[in-house]
C-alpha cells in the first residue's frame, strides 16, 4: 500500500518568511533539493544555481527579463498576453507556492488550497438560500507591486530589503504576472485584509462566504442588495474594482464556480461535461507524448473534480490514469534514447 504523504500545516506567523531579516536565510529556505529537479530537462547548467541559492542569485531573478510574453487565446476566442517566468524562476516560484500552501488557510478560501476544489466551493452554497456573487476585476494585473510588498513588509514583518526582493521575485512590470504558478495563492495573501473584512461581514449577517481566486460568493437569508453594497464598499476602500455582479433569489438555479446549484443539489455544468468528453477525443490529435502528457494532466484534474459530483466519471478517471502511465513510459523511452 502506498502511504499518503501528509504535510504539516502552520500558522502565518510560523511561515519561513515571517520576520525574515536576511536574504541569506531566504536563499537557504528557497534552495531546491536535488530530488526535486532530477528530471533530465533540469540537468542544464542554468538550473545548478537553484541547488545553491545565494542572496545575489535571488536578486538576479528580480529582473523583468526573467519573463517571456506569450499570446494565448481564451475560451471566448479572445487573444491576450500572459507573462510566463523562465523555467528556473518558475521552479523557484513553485517552491514558494509549496511554502505558502502549508499555511493553514482560512475557512472561506477554496482556491490554491490542497483538498479543496471548485466543487467543494459550490457545495457550501447548496442551501436553497439567496446568493450573490461578485468578481474582483483584473485580479492579477491589478494586484500591484505595492500590495505584494505590503504583505511581506507589514503582514509577514520582513526587513525592508528582504520584502523588496521577495516582492520583485513575485511580480512583473509592477504587478502579479498572469502566467506565474505563484500568482493564485499570493494574490489572496496580498489582499487578505480585504477578504477577511468581507468574511466577517458575511458572518455578522449569518451568511456563508467563499472565495475562489477572484470570485466571491455569499449565500444566506440576508444575502441581499444591502449586503452586496457593503461588500462593494469594502472592495472600493481597498482600491480594487469589481464586475460580473449577480444576485439569485431563494431556491433559484445558481451558477457557482463551475457548478450548478439546484435547490440543495450540486450539479456539473453542461459545458464541463462537454469539455471533458471533447478533451478525451482531442488528446489523440496531439503530435508528441510530451504534448499529450501535459494535456492529460489537466484533463485528469477536471475528471477527478467531476467525479466528486457525478460517480459516472469513475471509469473515465481510471481510463485517463492508465493512459497517463502509458504516455510516461513512452516519454521516458524518448528521453533515454536522446541522451
Amino acid at each position: 500500500m502506498t502511504k499518503t504523504k501528509t504535510v504539516k500545516k502552520y500558522s502565518l506567523q510560523d511561515c519561513p518568511f515571517y520576520k525574515a531579516r536576511s536574504l541569506t536565510r531566504i536563499a537557504e529556505c528557497l534552495t531546491i533539493r536535488p530530488r526535486n529537479i532530477n528530471h533530465p530537462r533540469y540537468k542544464r547548467p542554468q538550473f545548478n544555481k537553484l541547488l545553491h541559492l545565494t542572496k545575489d542569485t535571488l536578486e538576479e531573478f528580480t529582473n523583468d527579463k526573467c519573463y517571456k510574453i506569450h499570446e494565448i487565446t481564451d475560451k471566448k476566442g479572445k487573444k491576450r498576453k500572459t507573462e510566463v517566468p523562465i523555467p528556473e524562476l518558475k521552479l523557484l516560484q513553485r517552491r514558494m507556492v509549496d511554502l505558502f500552501k502549508r499555511i493553514d488557510p482560512p475557512p472561506y478560501l477554496y482556491s490554491a488550497t490542497k483538498k479543496r476544489s471548485y466543487v467543494d466551493n459550490g457545495k457550501q452554497h447548496a442551501n436553497g438560500e439567496r446568493l450573490f456573487k461578485i468578481d474582483i476585476k483584473q485580479f492579477f494585473p491589478n494586484t500591484l507591486y505595492g500590495y505584494v510588498y505590503n504583505f511581506y513588509r507589514n503582514i509577514l514583518l520582513c526587513e525592508k530589503h528582504v520584502a523588496t526582493v521577495l516582492a520583485k521575485l513575485c511580480t512583473y512590470d509592477g504587478h502579479l504576472p498572469t502566467g506565474s504558478p505563484l500568482s493564485p495563492i499570493l494574490s489572496f495573501y496580498a489582499h487578505k485584509p480585504m477578504f477577511d473584512k468581507i468574511y466577517q461581514l458575511a458572518l455578522d449577517n449569518g451568511c456563508i462566504m467563499t472565495l475562489y481566486i477572484d470570485d466571491i460568493h455569499i449565500s444566506g437569508e440576508r444575502a441581499t442588495d444591502g449586503l452586496l453594497w457593503e461588500v462593494q464598499k469594502i472592495i472600493h476602500q481597498h482600491k480594487m474594482g469589481y464586475h460580473k455582479v449577480q444576485l439569485y433569489k431563494k431556491h433559484a438555479t445558481k451558477t457557482v464556480t463551475g457548478t450548478i446549484i439546484v435547490g440543495e443539489e450540486v450539479r456539473l455544468r453542461n459545458r464541463s461535461h462537454r469539455a471533458i468528453h471533447d478533451g478525451i477525443i482531442d488528446i489523440n490529435n496531439l503530435a508528441t507524448p510530451k504534448e499529450k502528457l501535459k494535456f492529460m494532466t489537466t484533463l485528469m484534474g477536471k475528471a477527478n473534480e467531476a467525479k466528486q459530483i457525478d460517480p459516472a466519471y469513475t471509469g473515465k478517471v481510471e481510463y485517463l490514469r492508465n493512459q497517463k502511465k502509458h504516455l510516461m513510459r513512452e516519454l521516458k523511452k524518448i528521453i533515454v534514447a536522446s541522451t
